[in-house]
């Protein structure tokens, strides 16, 4: 709100922010004398910096944060115009989280032009995979007509290469990407899901699951959930001291909403049944060939 109408290379302090703040605060009056209010603060312009909305001129905000007669001096880079959303309607009006939703393409035919391309870009970057089978078919087969144009969009400006197959889609980051959240991830949990893949894969080429026509899996939770538990038995000497030691069912819990999140699987609770999206077959992991956990066949 500060820099809104304030230009590229526009110069303030924290003192003047700090005032603009105490004017416009809507409800409790802010007093900088605590300590606690001016840290908040700075910690708010080390994450504006990070940005790039901002960057320090002159000064030090730990002088600040010691002190509110401390002063450090900021430059506006320009790049808060494009940080916020700008919204079509006022959104003093809505009622529900839905509200947004509707408002983003308000007044624009969604199922054509620039409202679907924007919808496509944003189903390949917020989620592991998109698929035939989710959200409106006709994304799917906007990937069929301009496919060589997003692969060349993705490469060109985010460093990611596009694989499309016949029930689902990719964006997948090169070397280096620094795209945002990524999957897999350094963390144990990716670990552990790269293994389940890696098991529902085997499930298939055994011919013990079949896949759907949409490159999908449906199977009972119960047998899912067995799944699960065979991957902690033959892998979880190799587990963080965490999942080694956690019980059972907080295990398998833990399991099917780390893999809900990343769109790998979507339980349906009324037929008990677990559908495995497309994206559990395109990676895999397993341990290095000096691993001495589990069996041996299973390394």
């Amino acid at each position: 709100m500060f820099l809104e109408d304030k230009d590229a290379e526009y110069q303030f302090t924290i003192s003047m922010l700090a005032d603009y703040i105490s004017a416009n605060m809507p409800v409790e009056k802010v007093d900088w004398t605590l300590y606690t209010h001016r840290r908040r603060l700075v910690k708010v312009m080390r994450y504006a910096k990070t940005q790039g909305i901002i960057q320090v001129t002159d000064g030090n905000d730990e002088s600040f944060m010691e002190d509110q007669s401390g002063q450090v001096l900021y430059e506006n880079t320009g790049a808060s115009r494009y940080f916020m959303k700008n919204f079509s309607m006022d959104i003093m009006s809505y009622s529900e989280p839905e509200d947004f939703l509707e408002s983003e393409w308000f007044g624009v035919d969604e199922e054509r032009g620039i409202a679907r391309r924007h919808r496509v870009y944003k189903r390949l970057l917020f989620s592991p995979g998109m698929y035939r089978s989710e959200g409106i078919p006709e994304d799917f087969e906007y990937l069929k007509y301009y496919g060589r144009r997003l692969a060349e969009d993705l490469n060109e400006n985010l460093d990611c290469d596009l694989h499309i197959h016949r029930g689902s889609a990719y964006a997948l980051p090169q070397e280096g990407s620094r795209l945002g959240m990524l999957f897999p991830g350094n963390n144990a949990v990716s670990d552990m899901i790269l293994l389940v893949c890696r098991e529902v894969r085997r499930k298939v080429e055994e011919g013990s699951w079949k896949v759907e026509t949409d490159e999908t899996i449906h199977v009972d939770r119960l047998e899912f959930e067995r799944l699960l538990k065979d991957v902690k038995r033959a892998y979880g000497s190799g587990f963080t001291k965490q999942y080694r030691e956690i019980q059972e069912g907080e295990y398998v819990e833990t399991m099917m909403e780390e893999l809900r999140i990343w769109s790998f699987i979507r339980v349906i609770e009324k037929e008990h049944m677990v559908f495995i999206y497309p994206a559990a077959g395109k990676i895999q992991g397993r341990y290095p060939a000096d691993y001495t956990g589990g069996n041996k066949d299973e390394q």
